[in-house]
């Protein structure tokens, strides 16, 4: 069995990515960022939720 890492195995990868796909709307429904703006998503697994 390998050591599990959150994100890192490419189905779990997979499921975060489409997870966050379906609560984008959602979540950045309002969110203005400028053109090449540096975004910290601390804490937050792979950070597929503040995909531009």
């Amino acid at each position: 069995m390998s050591k599990y890492v959150h994100g890192y195995s490419e189905m779990e990868a997979n499921r975060l990515n489409d997870q966050a796909d379906s609560l984008a709307n959602l979540i950045h429904y309002d969110s203005i960022w400028e053109e090449g703006a540096l975004i910290l998503e601390a804490g937050c697994g792979g950070g597929a939720q503040t995909r531009p």
